[in-house]
């Protein structure tokens, strides 16, 4: 959960992030194609107290950092 409530997850199977308000409308679509490799499987998530989504890309050994609405950069 973020500080405002959203839900984020991380599908085991196929690597994709989704954001979620607290009403269940998706807000964000995180997928393999735009950002992890197809190998990348179970994901670790964590976000902070100014809305950044971290994401631990294990295959990768990488951590991404995300914004809801701000481009990747």
């Amino acid at each position: 959960l973020t500080r405002d409530g959203n839900i984020v997850t991380a599908e085991k199977g196929l690597p994709r992030v989704k954001v979620y308000d607290p009403t269940g409308k998706l807000l964000a679509y995180i997928s393999q194609r735009d950002y992890f490799p197809k190998e990348a499987k179970g994901m670790d998530l964590a976000a902070d107290s100014k809305g950044r989504i971290y994401v631990l890309e294990p295959f990768g050994g990488v951590v991404m950092v995300f914004e809801i609405g701000r481009p990747p950069g």
